[in-house]
């Protein structure tokens, strides 16, 4: 009977890795030729059904339990305590992932927006919370893993021949051009995103700068997979940084540490007036901030002198939440998270490019365009500085860059850190694997997934 069993479970086994292998092959081919068989859009469409089913028949799966008293005497605490408008509750919110609405088959419980009672899941809610479990973790997430090993690979080859093998010509650029499309393609399958694209009319090729909101790394995945794109950003440490150093030797990125704030100045604005250059994304926020909500932008990228072309970045929650916050879960914990999601579903809107006025500052410049991806993708306007917030890295020296607002900022900013530091001794490996497992569209154009 032993025998049985143990050749049975080997059988299983077997067939599953096949499966896997199969998948991603699959996956792999279809990348490299560039099908689009329609797998991705009916696979969405089939998830977007069931939560709708969930969503009307919610009573079956959950019922309610007693709300907690605790938590209101709190929030009505917390709210006393205000900076510029903002109670500390509010800031935190900022950079904090946001739920759905209802229940999508991620968390084993549902806080009802507006309510401070969760939901527990009834025994029918058991077993399909547990149906998605194995499908995400015994049929997603190695699938992915096995993908983002062959696509880490696979930049590992196209960074060694275009940095030492290759030299500048022609053929070289062809090469650096389809590899970006093939690469980012491969990423976004990693992460099993799925974007439409509206407005696409209003890309820039050339000149000029693009601004967008920004919420966590899946931004640079879903504009890198439409267009060859140049980026901006901070140099990191770890996975991140090794990816972000595999694009500066590809050349036209620019990642800088903020020791280099003068020369990166430089650098922006004889790169943005080169009509050659790839066309240059900024994320002006500064840091990722979360899916309802777009804080101030740094007037930087508005002091080039040249057109901002908005760009507005719009995710389904119900899916998947790629917000990031680096302060709270590593690169390595965010692809976890990721992994496990059911997708990546996202919205990305190329707005009509705006230019300074004559009667405009660089900062009531920097508002109004921020006011335009606000209003397309209906987010709403928070007048806070969120680097400094976040990071508390005030420099009392510029009184532009410090806003008057951030005189009593201290205080969030140690409230933030002090928690960051309370989570981030449990930021483990397995402790996001964890939180994972819930235990503690009409576009111009259609991207390929599996």
């Amino acid at each position: 009977m032993i025998t049985l069993i143990v050749t049975s479970f080997a059988y299983c086994i077997k067939h599953l890795i096949n499966i896997y292998l199969y998948s991603v092959l699959f996956i792999i081919v279809n990348t490299w030729i560039g099908l689009d068989f329609g797998l991705s859009r009916i696979y969405v469409q089939l998830l977007d059904k069931l939560f709708k089913l969930i969503e009307k028949n919610e009573k079956f799966f959950f019922h309610q339990t007693k709300s907690s008293a605790e938590l209101k005497v709190g929030n009505e605490t917390e709210s006393k305590s205000k900076i510029n408008g903002y109670t500390k509750q509010e800031v935190e919110s900022f950079f904090t992932a946001k739920s759905p609405d209802h229940w999508n088959l991620l968390t084993s419980t549902l806080r009802p927006k507006g309510q401070n009672e969760d939901r527990q899941l009834t025994f029918l809610g058991k077993v399909l919370f547990t149906f998605g479990l194995f499908l995400r973790f015994g049929l997603l997430f190695p699938i992915r893993l096995l993908l983002l090993a062959y696509t880490l690979l696979q930049t590992i080859v196209v960074v060694v021949n275009l940095a030492y093998v290759l030299p500048a010509n022609k053929f070289r650029d062809l090469y650096y051009n389809f590899c970006w499309r093939l690469t980012f393609r491969l990423f976004a399958q990693n992460f099993g995103c799925y974007f439409n694209y509206h407005g696409t009319h209003n890309c820039h090729q050339a000149g000029g700068v693009a601004v967008a909101n920004h919420t966590g790394p899946i931004d640079i995945i879903a504009l890198g997979e439409h267009i060859r794109y140049s980026f901006m950003g901070r140099r990191r440490n770890g996975l991140l940084g090794y990816l972000y150093s595999t694009l500066e030797v590809c050349g036209g990125n620019v990642w800088f540490d903020l020791s280099e704030k003068e020369t990166i100045k430089e650098r922006l604005r004889s790169r943005v007036h080169d009509p050659v250059s790839y066309p240059l994304v900024v994320f002006p926020e500064g840091t990722c901030t979360t899916t309802d909500c777009i804080l101030r932008f740094r007037k930087g990228a508005f002091e080039l002198g040249c057109s901002a072309y908005p760009i507005a970045i719009k995710y389904d929650l119900r899916y998947g939440n790629p917000f990031w916050n680096s302060k709270h879960i590593g690169f390595l914990g965010l692809c976890v998270k990721l992994f496990t999601n059911w997708s990546i579903v996202g919205d990305i809107y190329y707005l009509p490019p705006v230019n300074k006025k004559e009667s405009e500052s660089c900062i009531e410049f920097s508002l109004r365009v921020q006011g335009l991806i606000a209003d397309q993708i209906g987010l709403k306007k928070v007048d806070l500085d969120g680097y400094t917030i976040k990071y508390g890295n005030c420099n009392n020296n510029n009184s532009e860059e410090n806003d008057k607002s951030f005189q009593s900022s201290e205080t969030i900013v140690e409230t933030i850190n002090q928690q960051s530091a309370t989570i981030g001794s449990k930021n483990t490996f397995s402790h996001h694997a964890n939180q994972s497992l819930g235990l503690g569209l009409n576009g111009e154009l259609i991207t390929r997934s599996y």
